[in-house]
């Protein structure tokens, strides 16, 4: 029986093989890094306890896995295996090899992927050794033929890079400019404010996209389409994704106090208050779209501090009401979709898929709010203010009327996949009724 040093398995081989095939976890056998993982994946359980987790980590990365293997558990079917390893892997077993999982993480995380995988056992590496020429002195001292083997190629595709930024999403921002359209503010300090305003949240909000996609790296990897973003598939570093995020969160920074430091503080209060949607908030049931309702509406808000005007209480309240019921059109899609994969209810969510009906009354409710409110600004004192002929507004009703209804029937019939604003700006009959009531606006100045 052979008899490694320092060896640590659940079953010593009663024979011994031809070879050994020994294949590192980290960045070869799986195409992420399990300890990064593992940290965010905690911490999105247990945001508070970030002080013990820095402890844990200042102590080493033996430490760090030490108590994270404790605490979590990560499931090894659905991490994301380098093919042309696993062949390698599958070649050995057919071959009479053993095959061997070396890593310098805790056993807790380890011995689960070589039980999923039926690997011969496991080995814990020294961090010093671990992809060394030491390693394979150690193993080579006790048996002659060892192969040990590791993937150097791990870089990302730009394509990756870019996906993890969420580019789709930044159409959310243009939010920013509607007080100046509001209140036809248009000079030319304005509108570069508004344009600077734009960058900034697209690139706060890509910051907190990254944070929240390694917070639920393993929840995506469960989801019918978001198991393909960057993380969950094993398609971008995490480590050096995770450095980028502050990186984005600085250059926002830096163009919010080029706006003004209003702006500045009301970009700070967005990153705060997604960063607590991202760790807390979106785990509650119906907090959640009441929080993303909010953050729809601080970006009108944080617009009108760009370009210095006060955002009118019609507009606040409309942005409230309309968001909501995208919010809620949202989270319908999801939980719709998951019910018709088979899947089991979201870990990262707080809904049952019998909410289903809940959530679409709902969004019909808030929906049908926000258009009361438009039809009551319409023959306000404010909009006369604005427009020389508020009435013409009046035509803006039935036009929202029909783009909320059908938005509502569409995630009722499974056929809207994505965020309901990402939807619009891809839906060609959106389109046609945003230049609608466009030419509405026009109408009515």
């Amino acid at each position: 029986m052979v008899s490694l040093p320092t060896v640590r398995t659940w079953e010593q081989p009663a024979s011994v093989a031809r070879r050994i095939l020994v294949v590192h976890l980290e960045d070869t056998l799986i195409r992420t890094d399990l300890l990064i993982e593992a940290t965010f994946t905690y911490l999105g359980h247990h945001p508070f306890r970030a002080p013990s987790v820095l402890w844990w980590a200042l102590r080493g990365k033996a430490a760090l896995s030490e108590q994270l293997a404790q605490a979590i558990k990560i499931d090894p079917a659905t991490l994301p295996y380098e093919p042309a390893v696993l062949d390698r892997v599958q070649a050995a077993q057919a071959g009479g090899d053993q095959v061997w999982l070396v890593s310098s993480l805790d056993g807790a995380l380890v011995r689960p992927i070589a039980e999923h995988l039926g690997l011969d056992g496991w080995l814990m590496s020294d961090h010093r050794e671990h992809r060394s020429e030491g390693l394979a002195s150690r193993i080579g001292a006790v048996h002659d033929e060892v192969e040990i083997l590791e993937r150097a190629d791990d870089t990302a595709h730009p394509r990756d890079w870019l996906a993890l930024l969420r580019p789709r999403q930044w159409a959310k921002n243009i939010l920013v400019a509607v007080p100046l359209l509001a209140a036809h503010a248009f000079s030319l300090a304005a509108i570069l404010n508004a344009a600077l305003a734009f960058v900034a949240f697209s690139a706060c909000a890509s910051s907190v996209y990254i944070v929240n996609d390694l917070v639920d790296i393993q929840a995506d990897r469960q989801h019918p389409t978001k198991r393909e973003r960057p993380f969950a598939a094993g398609k971008a570093p995490l480590f050096a994704a995770a450095l980028a995020s502050p990186a984005l969160l600085l250059f926002s920074a830096a163009l919010a106090c080029a706006v003004s430091s209003r702006f500045a503080l009301a970009l700070g209060a967005y990153f705060l208050f997604a960063s607590a949607y991202t760790f807390v908030l979106k785990r509650k049931m119906l907090v959640d779209v009441v929080a993303l309702a909010a953050l729809y509406t601080l970006r009108v808000v944080a617009g009108g501090i760009a370009i210095g005007l006060p955002v009118s209480e019609w507009l606040l309240t409309f942005s409230l009401f309309i968001f909501q019921s995208l919010a809620l059109i949202k989270r319908h899609s999801e939980m719709a979709a998951r019910l018709d994969a088979g899947l089991p209810n979201p870990a990262n969510r707080s809904y049952d898929v019998t909410d289903l009906p809940t959530l679409i009354a709902l969004a019909a409710a808030a929906g049908y709010a926000a258009i009361i409110v438009f039809a009551l600004y319409s023959s306000s004192p404010a909009a006369r203010a604005v427009y020389h002929h508020p009435q013409a507004l009046w035509l803006e009703a039935p036009l929202l009327l029909y783009w909320i209804s059908r938005t509502i029937a569409f995630s009722h019939r499974r056929a809207m996949r994505d965020d309901p604003v990402v939807f619009a700006l891809n839906d060609r009959v959106s389109l046609i009724v945003a230049a609608l009531a466009a030419l509405v606006g026009i109408a009515a100045l």
